[in-house]
């Protein structure tokens, strides 16, 4: 039995491109307070791109349908991780400590222990902003249900804030 030779068009390849470029935008993401209308309006400017390129040769042998489908994902995804690249690589050297409430307490074990202290926040920012907060191990360490934190932001290259690092804040405790 001999199989068929599979060659890859551009196409294919910058599609593929884009599975390893969303885990980078996650974790961009998870460095950044942004909100998620930001990232949607880049994946809604795929619309319009594709009425840029619909005659081009890149996206000639797939259907009109799937056209727009890739429009949408590569311009989004592509547009997403160089935003949220740019900001998080050019932000500012400076860093201002701000304390932040925490809302709510997420543990992510199936079955978690009486006691146990969670390893995901939900903080409350400025204009009601809410930002999901992995805690590091040296907070979790303390068996303390954090109350707020403190969290070192330095302002990106577009002015979005990112996080730096995130303490246990002791003076609330």
């Amino acid at each position: 039995m001999q199989f068929k030779k599979r060659t890859f068009t551009l196409l294919d390849k910058l599609f593929l491109s884009v599975f390893i470029l969303n885990i980078l935008n996650y974790f961009l993401f998870e460095k950044t307070l942004i909100s998620l209308r930001v990232i949607f309006f880049f994946f809604l400017f795929g619309m319009v791109f594709y009425w840029l390129i619909r005659k081009n040769d890149l996206l000639r042998n797939v259907g009109k349908l799937e056209s727009i489908f890739y429009s949408i994902i590569l311009t989004g995804s592509y547009l997403t991780f160089i935003f949220l690249g740019l900001n998080y690589m050019f932000c500012s050297s400076e860093t201002e400590v701000s304390t932040y409430k925490v809302k709510c307490k997420i543990n992510k074990i199936w079955l978690p222990e009486e006691g146990m202290t969670p390893k995901v926040v939900k903080a409350e920012f400025e204009n009601g902003f809410h930002k999901r907060i992995g805690l590091s191990e040296g907070i979790r360490i303390q068996n303390v249900h954090p109350d707020s934190l403190n969290v070192y932001l330095s302002l990106g290259l577009f002015g979005i804030p990112v996080i730096k690092k995130v303490e246990f804040d002791h003076s609330h405790s």
